[in-house]
């Protein structure tokens, strides 16, 4: 197989780049943050996901807080897509961050030497 992809380097690039940002993006994990969305949003992550004391979620891109409300926008770089949700409807947020567990697996299955 190894010999087949030597022979074709541009081959072998459009394979690897395509499955680079699949295990890439297979290793971030939401996790909760459970003090008040202003301290979370003080380390300026990119998005956060809401979660409503009803249960449901919601993900916004651009987060931050003014006064009582979570402002961001629900697609992102959609400037008509801007919310601003009460505070008191948001049980907590959630942040992303890298899953080290399924990067210590090899990406769930696909380490080294396991393609």
């Amino acid at each position: 197989m190894m010999a087949f992809f030597a022979r074709h380097p541009n081959l072998r690039r459009s394979v690897a780049l395509p499955l680079a940002a699949v295990l890439v993006s297979g290793c971030v994990t939401w996790r909760p943050v459970m003090e008040s969305p202003g301290i979370a949003l003080a380390r300026q992550p990119a998005q956060v996901r809401v979660v409503f004391d009803t249960g449901h979620r919601m993900v916004l891109y651009a987060p931050s807080v003014a006064g009582e409300e979570l402002i961001g926008y629900r697609r992102q770089g959609d400037e008509g897509s801007r919310v601003a949700i009460p505070m008191r409807s948001v049980r907590y947020v959630e942040v992303q961050e890298a899953d080290i567990a399924v990067m210590s697996r090899g990406g769930g299955g696909f380490g080294p030497g396991r393609l």
